[in-house]
């Protein structure tokens, strides 16, 4: 099998996320979010794995899978485990979980002809599209769901949820694992989609957990703590656009390989010495995670068995 990368879009408040720029020496703590928080890492790859459908099928069969990654730069790392934050404290993070709410497959009609919004190419009227929302050239800034809801209505296209993918616990960051998810589709068929143009895959995250020990930057001395940070919706959307073919004269089989990453310096704007600390600098950090796809097609391996044979 060959494998393509879908390039990576940003949040969604959103629908995914914008990519923070990687810094010398960084390395990776997996898990499955790998889902949020920061560069993250919501690369959420996904990889799609298909062949199409030539024999009069009427569904796709999907697989799914869910990877989330916690990422700490190693030259922020001390000798005895804790990672430097930008804020002067240090933190030895030994549990990071993430509450992923559903995953949620839009598919719009066979003869829908909506425009995908894609926050790097935004339409007319919208620029810097970041975070979850564009600005709008009369100053509001408008969620990405919004703006996909616009281009649909003014193509008369109704895409809907076909396929909510679920997930029974929390997503550990720190052991990687791809997580399987259970399905439900619209359609009578399990675990299956109808014929139309699957638009996007809209990952949402409600809640991220961190346990572990924090002090201040330069002491020895180190104290317990556990965050929990309650993630909205408008915050803890990822979206990929897709943009597939599905279902009669689509795809025969597609596979979903979901890769989510966060960065630990998200919390970097905690306060940790506050009663109630503010989220919204952490979730703002959290929506410039990274959510991606990569792509792999049973054509391309075809094509190089053939060539293998010749």
């Amino acid at each position: 099998m060959t494998s393509s990368p879908i390039p990576t879009s940003s949040p969604s408040h959103q629908l995914t996320l914008a990519p923070r720029a990687k810094r010398k020496g960084e390395t990776m703590i997996r898990s499955r979010f790998s889902a949020a928080l920061c560069s993250v890492a919501v690369a959420l790859c996904l990889a799609v794995s298909a062949c199409a459908n030539d024999t009069g099928e009427s569904f796709t069969k999907l697989s799914a899978s869910l990877e989330a990654e916690l990422i700490q730069h190693a030259d922020e790392m001390t000798e005895d485990g804790f990672f430097r934050l930008e804020s002067g404290v240090e933190i030895k993070i030994t549990e990071a979980r993430l509450t992923v709410s559903a995953v949620d497959l839009i598919v719009a009609g066979k003869d829908a002809s909506s425009t995908v919004f894609d926050p790097a190419n935004p339409p007319a009227g919208y620029s810097s599209c970041h975070g979850g929302h564009c600005h709008a050239d009369d100053g509001r800034l408008v969620d990405y769901a919004d703006i996909q809801a616009e281009l649909d209505s003014a193509s008369d296209a109704e895409p809907a949820v076909a396929m909510t993918l679920e997930f029974d616990a929390a997503i550990d960051l720190l052991h990687p694992e791809e997580i399987v998810p259970t399905c439900e589709s619209a359609n009578s068929k399990s675990c299956s989609l109808s014929e139309g143009t699957l638009r996007r895959v809209d990952l949402k995250v409600s809640q991220l957990t961190i346990q572990g020990q924090v002090r201040k930057s330069g002491e020895r001395a180190a104290r317990a703590v556990e965050v929990v940070i309650p993630i909205p919706e408008e915050d803890g959307l990822f979206m990929q656009v897709l943009d597939m073919k599905v279902g009669k004269g689509g795809e025969k089989s597609l596979e979903l390989d979901m890769h989510l990453k966060i960065s630990a310096e998200i919390l970097a704007a905690y306060d940790f010495d506050a009663a109630s600390p503010d989220l919204e600098p952490v979730l703002h950090e959290l929506s410039e995670s990274v959510f991606s796809i990569g792509a792999e097609s049973d054509h391309d391996h075809e094509d190089h068995a053939d060539h293998d044979h010749g």
